[in-house]
This record gives structure tokens, sequence and C-alpha cells, in this order.
């Protein structure tokens, strides 16, 4: 009714809400996936495809050409088994020590500054981690980190861009598309001089090294412009996860009693901790950390970042009396699974305590959160540094709320834009008189 339609009420909303809808988008029919349930089909392997799937504009700006996430099956399989090499156990151990020092690095810079945009800040941490990472770059000049975050953060709001076919200047593709090349010309100089340092016997301590001869499924040598596009699907995702602290923070400024829970929930797990490396730096410590873990997977259900995959239709199939046809585009709608009525109870309500509850298991959990991907890690098109960025956010937030004293900025527009993806808080939660308040012990 005209009434329901003015008040636009969530109730209303939710009976809009439907699993799966026949839609347009890049021009073409698509059917879009908005069900957890439903999420299975996007990525059954026997029905479904990613080959041809992304459009012009991703290809060229986001994801590269011929790089793993274009492939399915055994080439798949091949690719991301080698690059899941880099997230062993051991390997994540590592990962987060580095972190943790970077973290330690940057939050005492942030002592006696008027005042700290995390948007700003967790860009350049991010960034200077994935250098240090994958490409064995570590303590980079300011000026560089800054440079390169800027250009990744072109590449990732790329994503939303319209896929219009030039670039015209001013515009996300413009944007992108120069800070692409200008990465791509770097990365060549880096995987250039990677190759000759390891023909006089350097160590491979970083991805571009231990990936630098990678071959596909047939032997052959990957291309330098492939490897250069996939050390930039390992870079990009990881400063992307910088997006997660910023959003931690919003959900912090209208929940404050999740700084609160975190910190009880460090100084309860601190009696335990007994390895020589700090306690936010520590892996074994931070898989403790139940309510934080609540709050990463929380974040990353509750707010918008990526807002769709999309794939093809293999071979034609029905799916409850639905006909989906042959090479039809399959569009997940990342925002609405995560909005899934039958899973998630009131889903437009941030509340880390679901997953105490269990609702993310009322169907294979390997679906019901699928911001960086869902399925299995091998098999299907699922982020490979997933349990990397859960360790970040739990780093991250365990030292804002058990190590410092701060508070919010009075006046700042923490307004985020659900017409524009990926999207951010207007200002980028700003926050003031950072200091510390006496370490936690170990």
């Amino acid at each position: 009714t005209n009434k329901a339609k003015k008040e636009g009420t969530k109730q209303n909303l939710e009976h809009q809400w439907a699993p799966i809808v026949k839609t347009h988008l890049f021009g073409e029919r698509a059917i879009l996936i908005c069900g957890v349930e439903e999420t299975k089909l996007f990525y059954d392997t026997s029905k479904v495809t990613r080959v041809a799937a992304l459009t012009p504009h991703l290809k060229k700006y986001f994801f590269g050409e011929d790089t793993m996430v274009n492939f399915d099956g055994a080439e798949h399989r091949h690719r991301k088994s080698a690059v899941m090499k880099f997230f062993t156990p051991q390997k994540l151990d590592q990962h987060i020590q580095f972190y943790g020092t970077l973290l330690e690095k940057y939050m005492k810079g942030w002592e006696g500054k008027d005042e700290i945009v995390i948007m700003d800040e967790m860009l350049w941490l991010h960034c200077e981690f994935a250098m240090g990472i994958y490409l064995g770059i570590f303590d980079p000049p300011v000026a560089d980190v800054k440079k390169r975050a800027k250009q990744f953060n072109y590449i990732i709001q790329s994503f939303g861009s319209v896929p219009l076919p030039v670039e015209i200047p001013g515009t996300r593709v413009s944007k992108a598309g120069k800070a692409r090349r200008s990465i791509n010309e770097w990365l060549f100089s880096l995987i250039s001089q990677t190759k000759s340092n390891l023909a006089k016997g350097a160590p491979k301590d970083s991805y571009i090294a231990l990936a630098a001869f990678a071959t596909d499924l047939e032997g052959r040598t990957i291309p330098e412009d492939v490897f250069a596009a996939e050390l930039i699907n390992l870079i990009r995702p990881t400063i992307l996860a910088s997006y997660f602290h910023v959003f931690l923070m919003h959900a912090v400024y209208h929940n404050p009693t999740i700084l609160s829970s975190i910190k009880e929930d460090v100084l309860q797990n601190l009696s335990n901790h007994s390895t020589n490396h700090p306690y936010y730096a520590d892996t074994s410590f931070l898989k403790h950390l139940t309510y934080a873990d609540y709050c990463a997977k929380e974040i990353r259900r509750f707010y918008p970042c990526i807002p769709l995959l999309c794939a093809r239709v293999k071979e034609p199939f029905e799916y409850n009396g639905l006909y989906f046809p042959k090479e039809y585009l399959l569009v997940l709608g990342v925002h609405a699974v995560h909005r899934d009525p039958r899973v998630w109870t009131n889903p437009d309500t941030f509340d880390p305590m679901r997953y105490q509850r269990k609702e993310h298991q009322k169907c294979d959990e390997r679906f019901s959160i699928v911001q960086q991907g869902g399925g299995d890690i091998i098999e299907n098109h699922k982020c490979g540094g997933e349990q990397l960025s859960t360790l970040m956010i739990q780093s991250f937030a365990a030292r804002m709320a058990v190590d410092y004293n701060w508070r919010f900025k009075e006046k700042q527009n923490i307004d985020y834009s659900m017409k524009v993806m990926p999207t951010l808080p207007k200002d980028g939660m700003i926050i003031e008189a950072l200091t510390q308040s006496g370490p936690a012990q170990s």
C-alpha cells in the first residue's frame, strides 16, 4: 500500500526479500542469489563456473587476466594449493608476529596526535604489512607506503564502478587504470630483481620469492604479467581487510560495550599466555578470544563491503521449480545473503552474540558469511587469507580495548553510503586523545 511504501519499515523490507531473484546486470539477464541455503548453488562446481563470468572492467582493473579467479577445477586447485602454502599455521604465526610489530609502531605514532583517522592509518598499516610478507619489502619509506596504499585503494574502489568502455578522467575506472599500470610496472621490476637474487642463492622468505617460478597445471612457468596480477590479488584483499577494522570502530561507536567485552575476553585469557611474543602478536592467544572472533564474524556479515560475486551457469538445471539456463549470469548478492531472515534473527542489528547462539550454523556455515567467499578453501573461490584477516581484527581490537585510552571525535560524519560500493564511513572514524593505559601483562 501507499502507507507501507511511505513508512518503509524493516518489516516491509523483509517482506520484499526473496532467496532467488531474476534481474538484469551489466546489460544482460541474470539470476540473483540472496539466500544462505541457495548460496550452495553458487559454489557447486558441477552446476556453476567462473570461466567467462567476470565483466570486462572487473577483469581489467580488479582481478586481472588469466588469474586464479578466472579458473575452475584442476587448474584452480593447483594454483590455490600453491597459494595456501603461504597460509600454513607456521606462516600465520610469522605473519601475525610481523603484524603485531607494525601495530605497535603505528600506535606509538598515534600518541600525541590531535586526531587519528582510522581509515587512513589502517590502510597504510595494511599496505606496509602486505609489502613485507608478500614482496619482502620491510620498513619502506612512508611516502612509498602511502603512494601504494592509495593506488591499491583505487583498484579496490573500481569494483563498484560503472563499467565504462573508456577511461574518462576523474572516474573510478580511470583512477584504477592509472594505478594498476603503475603497480604493474613496479611489480615487473620486483619480479625481475627477485629472480636474479634467487639465482644468486637468496632465501625464499617472501611470497614473491616462493612463487617466482610457479607453474601452471601443465608445468609451464606462469608469465610475469599473470604473476604480477596474482600478486595484486594477494595484496589487494590484505589491504581491503583494513575496511573491517574501520567498521569495527563504527560498531564500537554505536555499541561501546563491545570494547569492554573484548577487554574482558583478553584479560581472562592472559593468565594462559606463555610465549615470548606480545599477546596481540601471538596466534595461539588470539584464537582463544571468543568474543573478538564473534565480532570479526559479525563485521563481515553486518557491514557492506564487496557487494556481489559473479559466475555463470555451466549446464542448465532446475532448483525448487526454477530453471537456470546455460551461460546465464549468476550473481551472489553478498549483503542480501547476510540478511537472510531464515538464518539471521534481527539481521539489521549488529549482534556478535548471535554466534554464541549458533545462528550461523542453522545451515552449512561455510555459506553463511561470504564476504570473503564461501565453500571449501581449495575447491572454491574463497579467500585464502580469511583466517589471517580474522587474527588481524582480533589483534587490533584487543589493543584498542586493553592497552590504550582514547575517545571518538565528537563532531564527525560516520554515515556510509549503500549506493557506492565498497563503502566506508565518510570521515573514516576519527579518534583523539589516545594515550597508553598501561599495557596488559605479556
